[in-house]
């Protein structure tokens, strides 16, 4: 047992000062049979998915492995594309073209999630950023340590972060955010309401011009750049436990 354990020890030092080494690979296949919604399920590597007018999935394998080059990592469950992992000392990070209007779900747990004009998403990533771009569906995302950025998108969004910023750029549609260790800055395309809420960071709102009822709550500083109007129909709901409280009409 005593010789068992020394190996072992030997093994695990060998990966930590790099004296095993690392080896790459590449895959790519395409799937002709119509794919409907993406599932991410990978424990080491990042995802970017984006939709085009095609009609079959090209998919897209880069691996980084030690002991052994792995098999495809990804499988097909009907019409469900799912994006595993590669297994323990390996890492894939997938590049992944579908068609339009595919539902993109699941989670990453050390690796950025970046997805553009896809359907509906609701993602979590443990330990990188999530970025999406002109999804055409509802929109939930959660990064338990990293960034989420959401440009132009039409769906209504809901969006945590618990360390890192939250930033909205071109939001058509209600919008409820929260940061527990970081900043928030949403910038609407159209009046909608906003619910933010910051418990360390600041929380910033630009809005185009229209009706809005605000109402704030803030240790720090706030600068509301419009009138409450508690008729409107549209209502920003800002709160920063820690941090300042700003909202701004855009283009002036």
């Amino acid at each position: 047992m005593a010789v068992a354990g020394v190996a072992l020890i030997g093994v695990g030092a060998a990966v930590a000062f790099g004296w095993v080494g690392t080896d790459t690979a590449e895959a790519e296949n395409n799937i002709a049979e119509r794919v409907r919604s993406v599932e991410i399920d990978n424990q080491s590597g990042d995802v970017t998915i984006r939709a085009t007018d095609t009609q079959q999935t090209k998919v897209h394998q880069s691996f980084r492995y030690r002991w052994g080059e792995p098999d495809e990592a990804y499988e097909l469950d009907g019409d469900n594309l799912v994006l595993n992992g590669c297994g323990w000392g390996c890492d894939v990070s997938y590049q992944v073209e579908v068609p339009r209007d595919v539902l993109v779900t699941g989670k990453a747990s050390s690796g950025n999630v970046t997805l553009t004009e896809v359907g509906g998403v609701d993602v979590q990533a443990n330990s990188g950023n999530i970025e999406v771009r002109r999804a055409a569906g509802e929109v939930r995302t959660k990064a338990s340590s990293g960034n989420i950025t959401l440009v132009d998108l039409t769906g209504p969004v809901f969006a945590e972060a618990n360390s890192g910023n939250i930033r909205g750029d071109q939001l058509g549609n209600r919008a409820e955010v929260q940061a527990s260790s970081g900043d928030i800055t949403l910038n609407l395309a159209s009046p909608q309401s906003v619910t933010a809420s910051a418990s360390s960071g600041d929380v910033e709102v630009g809005v185009p011009d229209g009706r809005y009822r605000v109402t704030t709550e803030t240790n720090g500083t706030q600068e509301i750049g419009v009138a409450s109007d508690d008729s409107a129909s549209h209502v920003l709901d800002l709160e920063a436990s820690s941090g300042d409280v700003t909202v701004r009409t855009l283009g002036r």
